[in-house]
């Protein structure tokens, strides 16, 4: 028996069908609008931050780079001068600030290494002054009561030095400004007796 299904019904069983597909989406979407469905691993803060700390404790370190200095040939009663004084000079004494914080830097001579025999202990026939390269807050101490802006370089009896020459205080640790040249003015005093001349001269830092 074969079943016969009119154009009539097809047309009620299709719109019931669409009518029901229709009402399910509705449905669907009011529910999902009122109750979100929960994302499995959701991320509320994807950024964050941590911190890493260190603390360095104050170092004093000076590097004296320019060690030596060779005036050559002086006679009885002539003065020579390292090039900030004398742009024929050699290259003055040259240090570095290498530690962490600023610097004062004090300089003496050892009293058992003299420059001249006949002028021992501090005197006008050994002086110096100093530069440093640009910092603000590197100031020289001396200097401020002789005409030629040099002091004479002091005699101890030992080191580390009581009583050093200041030679600049606050001395920067910062690449650029960390550099003291210390010039040096000899004059060779009369009776001198003819050989060759050295001293030692020693310089000490401490924070500035």
């Amino acid at each position: 028996m074969k079943l016969h299904i009119g154009n009539n019904l097809l047309a009620v069983l299709l719109v019931f069908a669409i009518t029901l597909s229709l009402t399910s989406n509705i449905i669907m979407t009011m529910f999902m609008a009122q109750k979100p469905v929960a994302t499995t691993g959701l991320i509320s803060q994807p950024t964050q931050s941590g911190e890493a700390n260190v603390t360095l404790p104050a170092e004093v370190a000076i590097e004296l780079f320019q060690n030596a200095i060779d005036f050559g040939d002086l006679s009885v009663g002539e003065s020579n001068a390292t090039s900030d004084l004398n742009p024929s000079g050699p290259a003055p004494f040259a240090l570095r600030n290498i530690g962490s914080v600023d610097v004062n830097v004090s300089m003496s001579m050892l009293s058992t290494d003299y420059l001249w025999e006949t002028q021992t202990g501090t005197s006008e026939y050994f002086k110096f002054n100093a530069t440093s390269n640009g910092s603000t807050q590197a100031l020289w101490y001396g200097g401020s009561d002789d005409p030629d802006g040099l002091t004479q370089v002091p005699a101890a009896p030992g080191w580390p030095s009581t009583d050093p020459a200041n030679v600049v205080y606050n001395l920067s640790q910062e690449n650029g400004y960390n550099v003291l040249n210390v010039n040096i003015n000899i004059t060779a005093p009369s009776g001198e007796p003819a050989g060759a001349k050295g001293a030692t001269l020693r310089f000490q830092a401490d924070i500035g």
